[in-house]
Order: structure tokens, then sequence, then C-alpha cells
């Protein structure tokens, strides 16, 4: 087969081959990366989802330790207090019913003491639920999932804080057992806190679903909760089984310790299941390397094979046309070059060739009609033949037309001048040939400085111009492969009127800047300067807001409303002077910004300037770029003035404000020129409370100094601290407190 190939051919087949090979490799070591890559994102998941699954029992556990801490504080569950209120427990409730909101998962708190100095409060478990032995406790807490004698031993024995997992029937629960540091040495309790078991396991839960098993174990390796299809969801089962931390054989095992706690969580997932997708994809990886392997090798010798043939035939023929022997070029590519460059060069004369001396001055006697070119001597031959014409024709109504390459830059650097001369002297001759066609006159000439291509044309009194012209249009940018646009002028009634058609359908065609490639009439061009009295550029004052508000979602909403009107506008100056009048408005803008990031703002500012004629697309896509990065950096020069002081400045602001009924998130936000959820966020994260809760407190604290130390009604109260309705101040007064206001008044008394 090598004898029968070109010379081209042979270094090709090569080429081919050593493509094909370098591509499969390449291709092999990325997807081989790739399966590395998703493998270890695929564990990283796994082990970041049991992290967050596993955080609830870490927080569990640190909030208890805070709660036991502020037990301790708590006077009034001191030994002490609890003796003398042992006959009002309902006040020892309503205590541990404002501590149990604080733990999370939590469905009751309570507190019992252990061998105190008081016999009378030892044993008796008071609950934000009421009092109970711990007989009563066992049954209507725990719903008989411990006897009495094993909470007391857990109780008793309760040395340090651990949970207490128990089964018993369909029901369970799970108990967390606090020994609570006493003022007292002789006067220890114990915190008991029963948790919600739904919701307490529920992230682990739904780590644990599908096909994974979840375990997880103390810091005595005793197994304290399990969840998985293994052992059917039956810690009994799993506890039968001695199943341990480091038993989990044939698993793909995930960890994660809560070391503070000495807490383990385990998940186990099938190992062949797990690394199924791994295994399949890398023997898929490997099947289709030797199947593309084996097709591109057989593929590169067909091509090759029938390739060679039909281009050495045409070789032949072209050197028998163009007259370059393979003596003279003995390369196929450069001999077919050197052939096609003659034959376009012949072609080029002979079209000149066919340009006449009457031709040519036909062409001149054209642009003096339109008014482009002075007067001059011209043959009584030509001025005979177009009086005849258009004497013919004007009765019909004579329009003139101008076409334009839509882009220019790219028809000037791709063509040389010849090959230039030649496409447009083949339009114009196409364009007189398709009136013809359409039992109509035409006739084109070509226009100084590049300027496009000028027509007339007239067509009889029952067609339709518009249509057939831009069908015309059509099939031209079909035959020359590129994309024209055409304004057409009014219909004129005598010769003398084509230069103020000319000057008309040079305007029209100025449009084809929002509407390219495509025919521009006059009534087109009278119906957009209509809709252009009627146009408003609301979306700048929205830009502006959204870049002051730095809402991304505002800022894409206002460019694309804002240039979906001006893209309407009737005339380029109007859409240049709403473009400019958006740009120097965000000007005004940069001075608010860091001094070091001032300079690039400008530049970007500057390119949006000058790019002023680019396609609309570009500019809407520019333009919200800018006024993304704009924002941005105003909301970076705010935060960086207030991250230091933005606390106290809130503070000081409600301190002013709370008794004002319209003090609310959004006028903070907006006296403080941010947005409601940054401000909210940057006060909850630094304070732990929500901002209106913070105001609601402040409002307490001064109805309460108000009801202790005078005597006004609650309602000139409520009026005085911001409240409007004296019914919603008393529910929540009561909340807070515990007390109505009217309760709290007669207890300072």
């Amino acid at each position: 087969m090598k004898e029968k190939l070109p010379g081209l051919f042979r270094p090709l087949m090569k080429f081919n081959v050593t493509a094909v090979m370098v591509i499969i490799l390449m291709f092999s070591v990325f997807n081989v990366f790739s399966i590395v890559r998703t493998q270890q994102r695929q564990a990283s998941l796994q082990t970041m989802a049991l992290s967050q699954a596993s955080q609830q029992i870490g927080d569990f556990i640190a909030s208890a330790e805070q709660l036991g801490i502020v037990v301790q504080n708590d006077s009034q569950l001191m030994a002490y207090n609890l003796y003398n209120n042992r006959d009002l427990p309902h006040n020892i409730v309503w205590e541990l019913e404002m501590l149990a909101p604080s733990v999370n998962s939590l469905s009751s708190l309570s507190i019992v003491y252990v061998d105190s100095l008081y016999p009378q409060i030892n044993g008796v478990i008071y609950s934000s639920a009421g009092r109970f032995s711990y007989a009563d406790y066992c049954r209507d807490e725990l719903s008989g999932s411990l006897t009495e004698n094993q909470l007391m031993e857990v109780v008793y024995a309760a040395d340090h804080a651990h949970f207490v997992p128990q089964l018993s029937g369909n029901t369970r629960s799970l108990l967390y057992v606090m020994p609570i540091p006493s003022s007292y040495v002789f006067s220890p309790g114990r915190l008991l806190l029963r948790l919600d078991y739904t919701s307490f396991t529920r992230g682990l839960r739904a780590t644990a679903a599908g096909n994974s098993d979840i375990y997880v174990f103390d810091s005595e390796e005793n197994l304290l909760l399990y969840f998985g299809p293994t052992y059917g969801n039956d810690i009994t089962a799993a506890r039968a089984a001695a199943v341990g931390p480091e038993s989990l054989s044939g698993k793909a095992v995930f960890r994660h310790e809560l070391e503070n706690y000495g807490i383990q969580v385990v998940q186990a997932l099938d190992f062949w299941q797990y690394y199924q997708p791994t295994l399949t994809a890398v023997l898929s990886l490997v099947l289709l390397a030797a199947f593309v392997t084996v097709s591109g090798l057989r593929l590169s010798y067909v091509l090759a094979q029938n390739t060679a043939r039909p281009f050495s035939v045409l070789v032949q023929r072209a050197s028998q046309l163009g007259g370059v022997t393979p003596a003279e070029e003995p390369d196929e590519i450069a001999r077919l070059s050197h052939i096609f460059e003659d034959l376009v060069e012949q072609q080029t004369s002979l079209t000149a060739a066919m340009e006449s001396h009457s031709q040519l001055e036909e062409s001149q006697y054209l642009l003096y009609l339109l008014g482009v070119l002075g007067g001059r001597d011209f043959s009584e031959t030509v001025v005979q033949k177009y009086s005849t014409l258009l004497s013919r024709w004007s009765r019909f109504g004579l329009r003139v037309l101008v076409f334009r390459f839509d882009d220019t830059i790219h028809f000037v650097e791709t063509y040389l001048p010849k090959q230039q001369w030649s496409i447009k002297s083949a339009l114009r001759q196409e364009f007189a040939a398709m009136c013809g066609a359409q039992d109509g006159f035409g006739a084109a000439v070509d226009l100084q400085n590049g300027q496009g291509i000028a027509a007339v044309a007239a067509f009889g009194p029952d067609a339709d111009c518009a249509c057939i012209l831009d069908a015309i249009r059509e099939a031209l940018c079909r035959s020359c492969g590129l994309s024209l646009s055409c304004g057409i002028s009014s219909a004129v009634y005598a010769a003398g009127d084509l230069p103020h058609a000319f000057r008309e359908a040079s305007a029209n065609c100025r449009y084809r800047l929002f509407h390219a490639n495509s025919t521009i009439t006059p009534e087109f061009v009278a119906d957009i300067r209509n809709q252009r009295t009627r146009l408003s550029y609301t979306g700048a004052d929205d830009i502006l807001q959204a870049v002051k508000a730095c809402s991304y979602p505002d800022i894409s909403r206002g460019v694309g409303r804002f240039f979906a009107d001006i893209t309407r506008a009737a005339t380029l100056p109007s859409y240049k002077l709403a473009y400019f009048d958006m740009l120097s408005r965000l000007n005004k803008l940069i001075p608010e910004c860091a001094e070091n990031k001032q300079t690039m703002l400008v530049n970007m500012l500057d390119l949006l300037y000058e790019n002023c004629y680019e396609s609309t697309e570009v500019l809407q896509q520019d333009l919200y770029k800018f006024c993304i990065l704009l924002a941005d950096t105003l909301y970076e020069q705010r935060s960086a003035q207030l991250s230091g002081g933005l606390l106290g400045t809130i503070y000081d602001y409600v301190e002013e404000n709370y008794a004002s009924p319209a003090l609310s998130l959004s006028s903070i936000a907006e006296s403080l020129r941010f947005s409601p959820s940054y401000l909210t966020r940057c006060f909850k994260e630094k304070t732990g409370i929500s901002l209106m809760q913070y105001i609601d407190r402040k409002r307490f604290e001064e109805s309460k100094r108000l009801l202790a130390a005078t005597a006004l009604p609650v309602k000139a109260i409520v009026e005085r601290v911001g409240y409007t309705d004296e019914a919603n101040f008393s529910r929540k007064f009561k909340k807070y407190e515990g007390v109505t206001p009217t309760q709290y008044r007669a207890m300072q008394k």
C-alpha cells in the first residue's frame, strides 16, 4: 500500500497511528486519575457525613456540661432550697423548665440528691415534668424501661457523666446521668437528662439508611447505639454478637471520634458493594481503551487507503489544467495550491476583462444619479439607456437599497483586494439577475471607501417590494457565505429624488447594530421611533440600588432590564446616550471604595466606554461583571469600617430607639447601610441570640424596672417600652419571666 500512497499520506499515516496511541494513553491516564480522585472524594464525603451526623452527640454533651455549671450556680436548686420548697414543687419545676430548652433533643430535665444533709429530699426526683419517686419516674418518664432498683443503682454509682441505654419492647429511651458539683460537700446531686430518642438519633439514622451500619461506642468500648440492616436495627442482637470498634472485618469502615468525650462513632459498609462503582469504572476503561485502539488503527488504515486514489486523480487532472508538472513541484499540496491560485487569478482577470468601458461608465452614471459623484460628460448611449429605464419604472416607484457586510473587518482581513472586488462584482450581477427574474428592474454599484453596495430597484404595481428584496438579500447571503444587512428607502417617482432616497437607505442601514442580517424598511424604523418615545430607563435606578445593597440577583435583573430597554432605542445616539449615562452614574460610586481598588475600577470602566460598539450581549455581560465587582468592593469597605465597632453601634442604636414602635430589623439595617440578613447573622455570631430577641430583652428589662419602681399602669408601661399591643406584651412577658406583669409587680412589693 505504501507505493500507492502519495508523499503526503505516508507521514500522515504514521502521524495518525502515533496520535491514536498518544490520545489513548492520555485518555487512560486522565480517567485513572479521575477514578482515583472520585474514590477519594467519595471517601471524604462519607467521612464528612459521618462527622456531621456525630456532631449532635458532641453538641449535646457540651451543652449538658454547660447546663451542669448553670445548675451548680443556681441557688434555687441547692439541697437547702429544695428542702425548703419541697412542698411547693411547682417552683422547682418552673426552674427546671427554664433550663431545659438550653439543651437540644431534651425531653425532660430532672435533679435528684443522694445522701444529702436533708433526708426528706433524698431519693425524690424533681423534674421539669413534675415530682417523682424512683418507681414513678421509671413508670411515667422511662415507660418501664428501667426498674426502680436499676435506676437507683445507676444514680448512686454515677461518679462521672455517661449515657444509660435502655431497651424495653418497642420503646426506646436514652438517659444521660451527670453528677453535679455541689457547694455542700455532703450533698451530692445528680442530673437526669432524658433525651428524645427519635430527635437525638435522627442524623445517625439518616446516615445509616441504606446499606450501612452505624455503631456508637462509649469510652469503655461498650455499644451505646446501633442502627443498620445487619442486625435489623436491634442493639440487643449487636451486643450478643460482641461487636467492638476493631472487630468489623470484611467491611469498609469509617470512624469519627469525639476525643474530649470518649465517644467513637463507626460506620461499616459492605466492602464489595462500596467499591463496586470503582471496579466497574476501571473495567470499563480497560475495555474502552482496547476498543478505541483497535478501531483507531483500523480507521487510520481505511482512511488512508480510500483517500489516496481520489487525491492522486485530483492532482493529475489539476496538473493538466494548471500546467504545473510534478518535476516543477513534487509536493502534491503545494502543487494544488499553485494551480488553484492560478485559476483564481485567471477568473479575476477574466471578470475584469468582461467589465467593458461602457459598463464602467454605467456604474459611474448610477453613482451620479444617487448623488455620490459629481456631474461629468457621459455618453449619450448610457444617458439614453437609464432615462428610458427610469421613465418606464418610475411610475411604479423606485427604491434605493444599501447593502453592507455585518462583519466588515472580517471581510477585509479574510479576502485579498482582488477577491473582495470579485465577490462584490458577483453580488451586483446576481442582484440584477434576481430582480429581472421577479419581473422587475435592478442595477447595483460598488460604493467608495468600502461603504458597501448601492442599488436601485423597482417592481410591478402589485408586487410586495419589501418581501421580494428580503428574499433577494437572503439569496445573496447564501451565495457569498457572508452576513448582509440591507437598508431600503421609501418609493420615489422621479430620478431627481434618488439622492434623497439614497440618504434615507443609508440611514436605515445603520440600524443593523440592533437588527443585523435583516432587511430594514422605513416602516420598521418609524415603528421603532414611536416605541422610543415611550421608553424609560428604570433599570438604571435598579442597578444602582442593587450595587449599593450588594444583591447579585437584583444586579442581574437590573442589567437585563436596562439592556432590554436600550436595545429598543430608535437611534444609535440614543442607545449610546443611555449607556454612557449608566456608566457615569456608576462612576460616582467609585470614590466610596477603598483607595487601593479605585484605580482598577476606573480602568475597567474605561474599557466599558471604549467597547461601546460591541454587541449588546457582550456589553451586558461586561457591565454585569463590573457591577458585581463594584458591589463587592463597596461591601468590603463598609464591613471594614464597621467590623470593629459594629456590635457597639447596634447596641447604641437600640439603646436610643428601643422605645419606638417602628424599631425593626429592616429599619436598623437601613440606618447602618447593611443588609438585614448580614446584620442579624453577624449579631447572632457574636452574642448567641438574634437581634430581635435582644430588642425584646431590652424592652422587658426596662418594663421590669418600671413595674418595680413606679405606679404607672401596665398599658402606659407597654407604650413606653415600644409595644403597641398590651395582650401581646403580657404573653411575651409571661413566657420570659414565668408570671404576668401584674403578678411580677406584686412579687416585687
